[in-house]
């Protein structure tokens, strides 16, 4: 591809994902790549078909690091008398709070007047920009403590969390925030991260205003020249979340609670005839268990004889099959102490949110 332009491309940015290569970059990615290193920049392509393979396997060991939520830069010089290009990888935080692809930013520069001070404070206004992209981007609460724990940074969504001002927040430690029965177990992870290590937890918090919620965070540390100055963290708020589940068990506990009650034999099969569910009176009676989980994948050839099972088996695929349900079917059951019992059987196929016939 031939491009016509009087001046070269001096600097790019693209977008790596992880597992897709290439998903992102700009429009002056194509020809930088072209005249720099003779290689044709695309949509999924992957890191080694951009960069000669040192250098590639050189950016693919920082994109490591940065997949650990560590700002990286690398330099590289093919030669003592070729250009010097340096690199600014930034992790890319995604809606499920995941890193998941980093930014890559190039700059070519002349390797005749390029000052060490001058690539120091290119790359901490780099650093400043990614920081910046990352607070003002990101849905959840973004912040940064010191060494003490005091916040210096944080993002309009700290402050809409925390119930309070920015300004204040900047004032503030975060220990005011955590309930008393949790500040040794946050502390101890504030300091896990201050060492070096990458962390995810659920903690409580309490506003400036004094409502109580429940956050997943993480925390990892903030690296500058080999030295670890502060802690990072993102703050999603998960009260709602864990309320909808909280309802869902007690919901679950109560249809349990409802089914295992009911005098009559209730059991679910999938469509390979194993069991789903059981209530208790079927788990007693007919299987012989106390243990309603232990009931899980049997089938009826588990626990009646052969050509009994043979023929439920049959009756429950032409349920299936069909998707058509059998009411009020009388039937004999055996019981496990050996006695029988007259039953009229109901059989309903089970469908999925798509209507498909699971069971």
């Amino acid at each position: 591809m031939n491009y016509v332009s009087i001046n070269s491309i001096t600097e790019t940015v693209i977008t790596l994902c992880y597992a897709k290569g290439v998903i992102a970059f700009d429009s002056f990615a194509a020809q930088f790549f072209e005249e720099n290193f003779s290689s044709e920049i695309s949509l999924r392509c992957m890191l080694f078909a951009l960069f000669p393979s040192e250098l590639a396997a050189q950016i693919n060991e920082k994109m490591t690091f940065c997949k650990k939520g560590r700002f990286q830069t690398h330099t590289y010089q093919k030669d003592h008398n070729s250009s010097v290009f340096s690199f600014y990888i930034a992790p890319i935080i995604g809606d499920d709070s995941k890193i998941s692809s980093v930014s890559l930013s190039i700059e070519k520069n002349d390797k005749t007047y390029r000052k060490k001070e001058d690539l120091l404070l290119r790359e901490l206004n780099y650093s400043s920009q990614f920081y910046t992209n990352l607070f003002y981007h990101n849905p959840d609460a973004v912040f940064l403590f010191n060494q003490e724990g005091k916040f210096i940074n944080v993002n309009a969504q700290s402050a809409q969390l925390a119930e309070t001002s920015e300004e204040k927040l900047l004032q503030m430690h975060f220990l005011p925030f955590i309930p008393e029965a949790e500040k040794e177990q946050v502390l101890n992870y504030f300091g896990r991260a201050l060492h070096g290590e990458s962390l995810d937890y659920q903690c409580s918090f309490v506003t400036a205003k004094g409502n109580h919620r429940i956050l997943e965070v993480k925390n990892f540390p903030i690296v500058f020249q080999q030295e670890i100055i502060g802690v990072f963290g993102i703050a999603k708020d998960i009260t709602e979340k864990l309320e909808i589940e909280r309802k869902r068990r007690a919901d679950k506990q109560m249809l349990r609670a409802i089914i295992d009650n009911i005098p009559d034999y209730i059991f679910v099969k999938d469509r390979k005839n194993r069991s789903i569910l059981t209530n208790k009176k079927f788990a007693n009676n007919i299987l012989g268990l106390d243990d309603l989980h232990a009931n899980s994948n049997i089938t009826p050839l588990d626990y009646f004889e052969e050509t009994k099972a043979k023929k439920i088996i049959a009756d429950n695929d032409l349920v299936m099959n069909s998707g058509k349900a059998v009411y009020n079917s009388q039937d004999i059951v055996e019981k496990n102490d050996g006695s029988q019992e007259m039953v009229l059987l109901t059989k309903v196929p089970l469908k999925d949110a798509e209507d498909n016939v699971i069971g």
